[in-house]
């Protein structure tokens, strides 16, 4: 197929269709086939909880993760560049662990 064209920056409060809006994590027990643990979190939410803060404590958490080894600023931009995927998917002797962007 053609190349895809590259993504145009997207202002903020604005979505284009390919980019996802939920960070998915879903456990499935290996031995029953039933998910035992379910998060669905809004990538909106998550980023408006971190801007919610005051600038103090944002500046501490940034400052966090950034000793940590996570720049948050581009974490969001490649969430949303990255377009709905799988991001890991784990088997342990248990379950089954699969995280993905939807």
């Amino acid at each position: 197929g053609a190349p895809a064209a590259p993504l145009e920056p997207t202002p903020p409060g604005t979505s284009t269709a390919s980019e996802p809006k939920l960070i998915r994590l879903q456990v499935r027990d290996k031995a029953t086939g039933k998910i035992t643990v379910a998060v669905n979190l809004p990538i909106a939410f998550a980023e408006a909880l971190l801007t919610s803060l005051k600038d103090v404590d944002q500046g501490q958490v940034i400052q966090e993760l950034k000793n940590r080894g996570i720049d948050i600023n581009n974490l969001w931009k490649s969430l949303r560049t990255l377009g709905k995927q799988t991001l890991v998917e784990i088997e342990t002797d248990d379950a089954y662990i699969k995280v993905w962007l939807e």
